[in-house]
């Protein structure tokens, strides 16, 4: 199975997400007899059509980015522009849906729960739930937020 190796032109996070898909990518084709690189368009569209009774259509969307990149990378035309691809995954898109799901907020309930095994010493210690409440965000972003910069206001002496 070939490894895609990718440029510094990339972010680590790319890297990481386009060397994932080009697993899944290569072991399709070893599986139905395909190349890899060079691909071909209906190659990519059988795979489509394939992988789209179990993977999502932006999982999808981020695979065939992967394939392109690959073929940038290696010099070779892309497959993943030709007519066959654009209609496997409009197909796709038309029998699963484009949507995707809206992470959902913070409830009232939710930051209760949160805060229960939390038993603070000092105010910053409750900024993640307080914030929280003020801009009334989601769960996924809450957890992804830092809070060391916070410092408490002259009324909030610690």
């Amino acid at each position: 199975m070939a490894e895609l190796i990718l440029d510094d032109a990339f972010s680590d996070n790319t890297k990481t997400g386009y060397a994932s898909d080009w697993k899944v990518w290569s072991r399709w084709c070893k599986g139905s007899g395909n190349s890899p690189l060079p691909a071909t368009g209906e190659a990519i569209a059988a795979y489509i059509e394939h992988a789209g009774t179990t993977r999502s259509p932006a999982t999808l969307s981020r695979h065939i980015a992967a394939i392109a990149a690959a073929h940038r990378m290696a010099d070779q035309p892309d497959p993943t522009k030709v007519r066959a691809v654009k209609v496997a995954m409009k197909r796709l898109l038309r029998q699963r849906g484009k949507r995707q799901r809206q992470a959902l907020g913070i409830t009232s309930e939710m930051r209760d729960r949160m805060r229960i095994p939390m038993i603070p010493t000092r105010h910053s210690e409750m900024m993640p739930t307080t914030c929280s409440d003020m801009i009334a965000t989601r769960r996924s972003d809450m957890m992804a937020t830092t809070y060391s910069g916070m410092m408490p206001t002259r009324g909030d002496a610690a």
